[in-house]
């Protein structure tokens, strides 16, 4: 059996390989005030317990002030002219880096942007940081060992949150048991913590099982490509039965959009290898079969709930709801209703009240019953219009109140409390002003489980953050959570959204569009050199199929951004992964590309001088070979140093190189 050679451990990667393997798995457990409770579209008490993302900003935070001083010193020993292009590579992240600043410093709330929200943190270091390890990933990238150190590294970590959530899926969360907490919470202050997840859905220790989507697009394609290129029986094992682990994992996370990434990330190998595809046939269709039977599997154990929910997901139906909005910052209660606006104001003297109902500028009559409880008004087109008179109670006073029914709910104002303004009253019980929010997907409020509310919102604040975002992590404070006519269409009563749902959205209005534009240049910068590198290719080398995983990697990881969002708990290893990616293809992949042309284009000597080449020294053969040959033992290679020489010591065939050089020789003659 052939034996991998060992190699040198690369210590600069250690920082990465902490991101890749144990931050997803880091728990704690946290309780603080969110600072909601001020809003009044959330209810008082608003003290939120957490132990899936504080802790994992905490390290990342960490090892970001790390990585940077160790980015600094790689920078500083490096030439010049390796240096500015390194950075000249960057110049797109390093812009958006520039934005999110100018958005913290301009933020609706500082305190969230430098310091984390509940349910989201991601305040500025953490965005920052995601630009210092993708740029560290490229600095200490440098040859094929490195990249097979970090697939390593990223083995080990889905394995255990494979087993983790295998177990979950099974019915035996770990993360349930009193040995399991007492590593992360203090279970004789706090007790024993009844996690809100239904038995049988997996979520890992991703804070969401929509997270799980993310995770296992990230992991996935390395442990299949891992699977292919090792050498050793027991990590062939390991690889591929984390892959099918990660499968499970993703099918009882329930999770659509994970879905959605396995088939996006499928259907780019399909096309990017599309002749090899064809020629492997036996083995590219068995795999899929395996796929898909683990899917059908799963599904039928759950009574076909995951092509249930997919199928929910794809039925748009525009709703019917007869009211279509409600705004209160008038003059008045605006009503909005089957497409004709009228407008209901309640005057009060100080021994009488009255409804007056507009509608076009036209005041309407107002019929009541004998005791005033109830008023009745015709609008223009035959519709009759029932307002209800009622009484709000405080603790001290209650206020003249009225209430309009539409659609089987009602709605409740008053204009007592604060003289002359009109407010609505929540469901919290708590007095707010109800808006009508502009949204190109008006009546699409449910599709794709509700994210057509909450993107169709928030699009239109990308215009108004244009150029400086609202600031890391002020989604909440920033997102218009006072639309309630558009909540309980959506059945949102009681949902705060502290994020969009989209992973680009997001971006575009916390830190800006500008910003998001710099991200998406250098990411199609990716994109565009992976074609040049993969598309259509044989490939040859394995830092070509190592580079290729990256890619689908990353490839994944946006498309489920198109329906999720970023969080500290999948994000640094993206940026981790996409650091990697363009350091295989900018510096491993295009420097061997660059010695195979010099080789090829090399000027042959004369007849007599190559009867003489024979007696060139084993060693300039090497020199002059050493991309080219194929051989089956390992190239050994050691950057010393960035200032100094570049050492190379390889262990090959030298009676083949031999043979190879010759022909070279003779096809040139």
């Amino acid at each position: 059996m052939e034996q991998e050679i060992k190699r040198k451990r690369n210590w600069w990667l250690l920082p990465l390989e902490i991101v890749l393997c144990i931050l997803p798995l880091v728990l704690g457990f946290y309780i603080k005030s969110s600072g909601y409770g001020v809003y009044p579209w959330h209810p008082e008490d608003d003290i939120y317990s957490d132990i899936f993302l504080h802790y994992k900003m905490i390290v990342f935070t960490i090892l970001s002030g790390i990585v940077l001083l160790l980015a600094i010193w790689k920078l500083i020993k490096m030439e010049k002219k390796e240096r500015k292009r390194s950075l000249c590579v960057f110049l797109p992240l390093f812009i958006y880096a520039i934005f999110v600043i100018l958005s913290t410093v301009n933020s609706a709330n500082i305190e969230y942007s430098l310091y984390g929200a509940i349910g989201q943190q991601e305040p500025l270091f953490v965005l920052l940081g995601y630009v210092i390890v993708a740029l560290y990933a490229y600095l200490v990238i440098n040859t094929l060992d490195d990249v097979k150190q970090m697939i390593n590294a990223a083995l080990c970590g889905a394995f255990v949150m494979t087993v983790i959530g295998v177990l979950q899926a099974i019915g035996k969360d770990p993360l349930t048991l009193e040995a399991v907490q007492r590593f992360f919470v203090d279970v004789e202050k706090y007790g024993v913590l009844e996690l809100t997840f239904p038995v049988g859905q997996a979520y890992g220790t991703l804070y969401n099982p929509n997270y799980v989507g993310s995770y296992v697009a990230l992991y996935f394609p390395l442990m299949v490509v891992g699977f292919l290129i090792s050498k050793v029986i027991w990590k062939k094992v390991l690889y591929i039965a984390t892959a099918v682990g990660l499968l499970v994992f993703l099918f009882a996370s329930q999770s659509r959009t994970g879905l959605i990434s396995v088939i996006v990330i499928v259907f780019v190998f399909l096309l990017f290898k599309s002749k090899e595809v064809v020629k492997r046939w036996y083995i590219v269709v068995p795999s899929i079969a395996v796929v898909v039977l683990v899917f059908l599997f799963i599904d039928s154990s759950r009574d076909n709930l995951l092509t249930n929910r997919l199928k929910e997901m794809f039925q748009i139906q525009k709703s019917t709801d007869a009211l279509q909005g409600i705004d209160t910052t008038g003059n008045g209660v605006r009503v909005v209703y089957k497409d004709t606006e009228f407008t209901i104001e309640m005057p009060v003297s100080d021994t009488d009240f009255a409804y007056l109902v507009l509608e076009e500028g036209e005041q309407k009559e107002v019929v009541y019953t004998e005791d005033k409880a109830v008023a009745y008004a015709t609008l223009n087109n035959g519709d009759v219009i029932t307002i209800q008179t009622c009484y709000l109670q405080d603790e001290v006073t209650a206020y003249l109140s009225f209430c309009l029914s539409f659609d089987n709910r009602n709605y409740y104002f008053t204009n007592q409390v604060v003289l002359g303004n009109y407010k609505y009253i929540n469901h919290y019980g708590r007095l707010d002003e109800c808006v009508i929010v502009e949204n190109p997907l008006q009546g699409y409020e449910t599709i794709a489980s509700a994210r057509g509310y909450v993107v169709g919102r928030s699009l239109p604040l990308l215009l108004k953050h244009f150029f400086i975002g609202s600031g890391p992590d002020t989604f909440a404070i920033t997102f218009p959570q006072n639309d309630y006519v558009a909540r309980y269409r959506a059945e949102l009563d009681y949902i705060t959204y502290t994020r969009p749902h989209n992973f680009y959205v997001q971006m575009g209005v916390q830190t800006g569009v500008v910003s998001l534009l710099a991200f998406l240049v250098f990411y199609l910068i990716y994109f565009v050199h992976c074609c040049r590198h993969y598309f259509f290719k044989k490939f040859t080398k394995v830092e070509e199929w190592l580079g290729f995983s990256i890619f689908l990697a990353t490839i994944g990881f946006m498309a489920v951004g198109m329906a999720n969002d970023s969080l500290i708990v999948v994000s640094p290893m993206f940026y981790t992964l996409l650091g990697i990616g363009v350091a295989v293809n900018n510096k491993i992949l295009t420097k061997k590309e660059e010695l195979v042309k010099v080789v090829e284009t090399q000027e042959l000597p004369e007849t007599k001088e190559v009867e003489k080449s024979e007696e060139l020294s084993e060693t300039k053969k090497v020199e002059k070979l050493e991309e080219l040959s194929e051989v089956k033992e390992v190239e050994k290679v050691e950057e010393l140093t960035e200032e100094k020489e570049e050492v190379v010591e390889t262990v090959v065939d030298k009676d083949k190189i031999a043979e190879i050089w010759n022909a070279i020789v003779e096809e040139k003659k």
